[in-house]
């Protein structure tokens, strides 16, 4: 909640049109809760969408400053916002967002996979599905591991966690 709520001055965004007096208090610990109320005070759908866009650039900043990589100032937000906006507005959306799950051949699973390294903790997720042909889940496992590794560590380990318990499962 802090990273879109306030992290780097994102309080101003929420307190500017098209979001005017829209901020609310950064006590509200559920994004999907602080969402829908802020999108109910926007002044319109193309509002709504944008408050969604900076929402997941903010958390974007965030990933960004956390590598040591270049991120957007709170004050160019608006204007990268409403430019990322038109453009998606122009691009082909059906051609993007075509179903592009390939499912395993009969008689195997597909296994996917991801790690997560929640803001602020000495600590990892590391989690799996595997699936069948039709879709339907087989197993799945979760885990957390110690420590605040670099990205790429955290993801080599991911991969090892997968593959041995993969094996296990098989």
């Amino acid at each position: 909640m802090h990273v879109v709520s306030v992290y780097k001055g994102m309080d101003s965004i929420w307190s500017v049109p098209p979001c005017d007096k829209s901020y609310l208090e950064p006590r509200i610990s559920n994004y999907s809760t602080w969402l829908k109320q802020l999108m109910g005070k926007c002044s319109s759908d193309e509002a709504d969408e944008l408050a969604v866009i900076l929402s997941w650039k903010a958390c974007h900043n965030r990933n960004q400053d956390m590598n040591g990589s270049t991120s957007i100032a709170a004050t160019d937000m608006l204007v990268w916002g409403n430019s990322f906006s038109k453009y998606y507005a122009r691009l082909d959306t059906t051609r993007l967002f075509r179903d592009s799950r390939c499912p395993p051949n009969v008689g195997t699973v597909k296994v996917n996979f991801d790690a997560a390294f929640p803001f602020g903790k000495n600590l990892y997720n590391v989690a799996m599905v595997a699936r069948d042909s039709n879709g339907e889940c087989v197993w799945w496992s979760q885990r957390q591991f110690p420590g605040r590794p670099r990205s790429a560590d955290g993801e080599v380990r991911e991969t090892l966690h997968t593959i041995m318990t993969t094996k296990e499962k098989a």
